[in-house]
Parts: structure tokens; C-alpha cells; sequence
């Protein structure tokens, strides 16, 4: 999935207000999500003994992206 595709999909999510000015917090950097998003498909699809790639959560610090907490599952 494209990075274009990510950003694009997320500003139709139900849950999308959440990204957007929220409790006094700035917008979500689309952009610096569908990097992570990205990058965590490309890890997917380089390895085909990954299972799953669980992330949660995920932090928007500016434009950075920090994976607080993954877990990788392999066959």
C-alpha cells in the first residue's frame, strides 16, 4: 500500500475526528503515520516468516513517529 493510499484511507476512517484536533492536542501528522504504516508493511512483506506485527500504541512527537510498544510473530 502506498504511502499516498494511507494518508488517503485515513481521512475516511470512522475514528478520523480522533486525528484531527483532539483534547487540545494538535492534528495528527498524517503524513509521519503513514511513514510508520509503511515501514511496517515493507518489514511484513520482506519476511514471509511474519505472522503479524502488532504495534500499540502509536505517538505522533511533531512530525516523528515512535512505536511505544511491537510485537512480532513468526512461524
Amino acid at each position: 500500500m502506498s504511502k499516498g493510499r494511507i494518508v488517503a484511507d485515513g481521512h475516511e476512517l470512522k475514528s478520523n475526528v480522533l486525528l484531527n484536533q483532539f483534547r487540545s492536542e494538535p492534528d495528527v501528522d498524517l503524513e509521519a503515520l503513514a511513514d510508520i504504516l509503511e515501514a511496517i508493511a515493507e518489514c511484513g512483506l520482506a519476511d514471509p516468516s511474519i505472522q503479524a506485527i502488532d504495534v500499540n500504541p502509536i505517538l505522533i512527537n511533531g512530525n516523528r513517529p515512535i512505536a511505544v510498544d511491537a510485537l512480532v510473530i513468526k512461524l
